[in-house]
């Protein structure tokens, strides 16, 4: 593992300073990426901004706590507090240009956008000063139609081309949830091999839904990372993934009717 992802409110907002502490003179070897737009208030309590101010007060408090510029900084979930029309656009537009300066000054090495639910961000216009480098979305099995489509509408709009496209909670939540114990991901796999694991296909799939070359996972157990690591060799297999895409295009266009 060569590539650490966190965030400015992630562990108490403490993150950053534990990664330090922990990682000591083993941090300058991994890529490290994070995301700012949540801030502590009182209670233990987070709220969120867009406020270019906030924004960039949070990359040069990150700056000192790592010790280092991180190499990907991400503007956090957006919608969080996103208002619509000319007002949103007007946001973004700021918030965006608070990150594209900080990479500028070198508080970054690149600079992007990581959101949950990406459809408010695609129902504004496009009034960028500079476009995201770096797109964060929500990949696999269990992410709806409409996610998946408003992320690849962005993606598009911003000429990030797949490999910087990222994808984050692959398995929407617990391995132990429900849907992993009632079906079995292999068959999207090109050769569904008795030593490969449902956990492995479903991992492997979240690279096709929508197609991405990276996705975060979280998890503090090393034997998990080694069997996610091993499933990056499966393939898949796209005329079913494709398949899989239009049901759930046809099932989106008969709840909208």
């Amino acid at each position: 593992m060569t590539t650490v992802d966190t965030a400015f409110n992630y562990l108490g907002f403490a993150s950053h300073a534990t990664l330090t502490e922990i990682g000591g003179d083993l941090l300058p070897r991994f890529t490290v990426s994070t995301k700012v737009g949540y801030f502590p208030v009182s209670g233990g309590r987070a709220r969120h901004s867009l406020d270019p101010e906030d924004l960039r007060a949070a990359v040069l408090r990150t700056n000192r706590e790592l010790g280092r510029a991180p190499d990907v900084v991400f503007l956090h979930n957006p919608e969080a507090s996103l208002a619509t029309g000319e007002r949103g656009e007007e946001q973004l537009a700021d918030a965006c240009g608070a990150l594209a300066e900080a990479a500028v000054a070198g508080w970054c090495g690149a600079w992007g956008i990581a959101s949950w639910n990406p459809r408010a961000v695609a129902l504004l216009g496009d009034s960028l000063p500079a476009a995201p480098e770096i797109l964060m979305v929500r990949s696999g099995l269990l992410v709806s139609h409409e996610v998946l489509a408003a992320g690849e509408t962005l993606a598009r709009r911003w000429n990030v081309p797949p490999e910087r496209r990222w994808g984050m909670s692959p398995f929407g939540g617990e391995l132990a949830s429900p849907p992993w114990r009632r079906s079995d991901p292999r068959l999207f796999l090109a050769d569904a091999a008795d030593e490969s694991t449902p956990v492995q296909a479903a991992f492997r799939v979240a690279f096709e839904l929508p197609l991405v070359g990276a996705v975060a996972v979280g998890t503090d157990r090393p034997d998990h990372l080694r069997e996610l690591v091993d499933a990056t060799d499966l393939a898949a297999n796209g005329e079913l993934i494709d398949g899989y895409r239009r049901l759930l295009a046809e099932r989106a266009a008969r709840h909208i009717c």
